[in-house]
């Protein structure tokens, strides 16, 4: 029996057919017919020529950068010590405040008492030093055992022998206070006292 065969399918098909009965095509037709199918078939194609093509791109592209790129700088999805800085970044710090320690003030300089001196008749005193521009001497003296008056001379002599006058009395008794000042005079300074009574004295002044 004769037959034919379907050009597009190559299904068989009998002489009388004018379809192919598997895809329909017209039998006897030298060009087969594109479907649907066939043309949905070349639009995928199409499609997945296009992606492997940037697929490519993209390969070749991100390689290059990787090749390229300058040393130690990290890649696009780098971890570790390479995605930081190569050069770590110092944590500010804050300096420590001085502590500054002041010294005590020194205090004020107050007179202080320079010599104390007594007895009965004449007497010369140690020497002692004064740094201020006067001295204030206090005295007493009593010259009742006598019966009567006596004397009380008291002087203040300097380095140099310089006498200057205390106190210069006569009297039973007296006490008195006075001030003498030292602008003449060098230290280190005595006192001299001359009298028949008993006395005594006191300097006070700046050390």
């Amino acid at each position: 029996m004769e037959q034919r065969f379907c050009t597009r399918c190559g299904e068989a098909a009998g002489v009388r057919n004018l379809f192919c009965g598997r895809c329909g095509a017209k039998l006897g037709s030298a060009e087969p017919q594109v479907t649907n199918d066939s043309q949905a078939s070349n639009e995928g194609l199409s499609t997945l020529q296009i992606l492997a093509i940037a697929m490519v791109v993209l390969a070749v592209g991100l390689g290059g950068y990787l090749i390229l790129r300058p040393k130690g700088t990290p890649g696009p999805n780098a971890t570790g010590p390479l995605a930081t800085s190569a050069t770590p970044t110092a944590a500010p710090t804050t300096a420590p405040t001085p502590v500054i320690t002041l010294p005590p003030p020194t205090p004020a300089a107050t007179p202080g008492v320079l010599l104390t001196l007594s007895g009965n008749g004449i007497k010369n005193s140690g020497p002692f030093t004064a740094s201020g521009d006067s001295v204030q001497v206090a005295y007493t003296f009593d010259c009742t055992a006598f019966g009567g008056k006596g004397n009380f001379i008291a002087h203040l002599v300097g380095s140099d022998g310089a006498p200057n006058g205390i106190a210069n009395e006569l009297a039973a008794s007296g006490k008195d206070s006075t001030t003498v000042y030292l602008s003449d005079m060098t230290g280190p300074y005595h006192v001299e006292v001359i009298s028949e009574c008993s006395w005594s004295l006191t300097v006070t002044g700046m050390p």
